[in-house]
């Protein structure tokens, strides 16, 4: 018996090999530019109020939301949004 499903093997597989793909971002970007965690999320953090002020929808994209800490990140975001 099978622990494992053919489509969870592979897609842990390709999981894998993508954190070694050395053409993949090292680092957040803005503009083009580095730049740091810090300054990324107080830019992300600044939109996401002046978006939740105009009243319109705000749509979390994630690929990989099954994982329990893209839920728990999510989450916090959009209750700091209901907050504003």
């Amino acid at each position: 018996m099978l622990l494992y499903s053919v489509e969870q093997m592979l897609r842990v597989h390709a999981s894998v090999l993508s954190l070694y793909d050395v053409k993949r971002l090292q680092g957040p970007k803005a503009n083009g530019s580095d730049i740091t965690w810090e300054d990324l999320n107080l830019q992300v953090g600044a939109k996401l109020k002046a978006l939740a002020a105009t009243g319109k929808e705000v749509v979390l994209l994630n690929s990989n939301f099954c994982e329990s800490n893209h839920i728990k990140n999510s989450c916090q975001i959009l209750l700091q949004l209901s907050k504003c």
